[in-house]
């Protein structure tokens, strides 16, 4: 048993997941007997498998898995990792992540939270772009917020294992986080949030999955259909309204036309009915200028 997993998907990484190797050297050598790392490699055809190999070989602190399957994508691959693992605690961190801190130096200090929340930062280029900043969670909000929006990225929540009710939906191969952190509310049910301290660099380019903007309102689409089933009644209608204005954000995503009737679904989250009037504009404008844009 370990008081820490930290679990890396990879695939097809190379170019990236050195620096995430190199950056587990955040965790103080007093600490590393504490933490186990699981490598789940997913089908990569680069060389990714050969430097996690090496990594293995060379490493004499940390506990570290390598777990190797066919291509089957990163929910499936989280739960490789989740199901192996041997942590009380548990972190994600994508291999084109770079971890940013000691997080044994938190569980330590705080024991008995079920989840502490970290800022993360957004870099291109070797340059940072955006800071985003942990939300604290209660029961009250819990709903609201995550009907909103996705709050947290993978590398920016630390939770106990003991407190997972389901893990990813293998068929979700985007906004796969949204929903699981939505179908396990028990891990904030005593969390705390850091805004001053980032957990990890996330880095931006051309091959990360959110610049796959007609998929993403693929499965924005779907998760907000997936929350709606499950919760049901449970929802008040602010809740249902803003999974409808998700739902209709993931069609104009995909190009694809709403009803005038989404306007009209109130109560709902300021912020998202602001972000559906944009989507909603930018692709009318599209429309108009799209063939003369070349």
């Amino acid at each position: 048993m370990f008081l820490l997993s930290i679990i890396i998907p990879v695939y097809n990484a190379e170019k990236t997941i050195q620096k995430t190797l190199d950056s587990l050297s955040h965790i103080k050598n007093e600490h590393q007997a504490d933490v186990e790392v699981v490598f789940v490699n997913d089908g990569s055809t680069d060389t990714s498998r050969e430097l996690i190999e090496k990594y293995v070989k060379k490493n004499i602190l940390f506990k570290t898995v390598l777990l190797n399957h066919e291509n089957r994508g990163t929910s499936f691959a989280r739960n490789s990792g989740l199901k192996v693992s041997n942590g009380e605690w548990i972190f994600f961190l994508d291999a084109d992540d770079e971890l940013n801190f000691d997080p044994i130096a938190w569980i330590q200090k705080f024991p008995k939270n079920t989840a502490m929340g970290f800022a993360g930062e957004f870099y291109k280029n070797f340059k940072r772009r955006v800071r985003i900043c942990p939300v604290l969670i209660t029961g009250k909000n819990f709903l609201d917020v995550y009907t909103s929006r996705n709050p947290f990225q993978p590398s920016c929540l630390l939770f106990k294992k003991n407190r997972l009710v389901s893990l990813f939906e293998p068929s979700f191969a985007f906004a796969e986080d949204w929903l699981f952190w939505t179908m396990n509310p028990e891990i904030f049910e005593k969390i705390m949030v850091f805004p001053k301290t980032v957990s990890a660099k996330i880095n931006i380019h051309g091959e990360n999955k959110s610049s796959d903007q007609l998929k993403h309102g693929e499965f924005r689409e779907k998760v907000a259909d997936k929350v709606l089933e499950s919760y049901g009644k449970k929802l008040t209608q602010k809740q249902r309204n803003n999974l409808m204005i998700q739902k209709g954000i993931g069609r104009l995503m995909q190009k694809k036309t709403i009803s005038l009737s989404m306007f009209v679904k109130i109560p709902c989250s300021f912020q998202l009915y602001i972000k559906l009037i944009l989507y909603f504009f930018f692709q009318r404008l599209n429309e108009k200028v799209g063939p003369y844009a070349k």
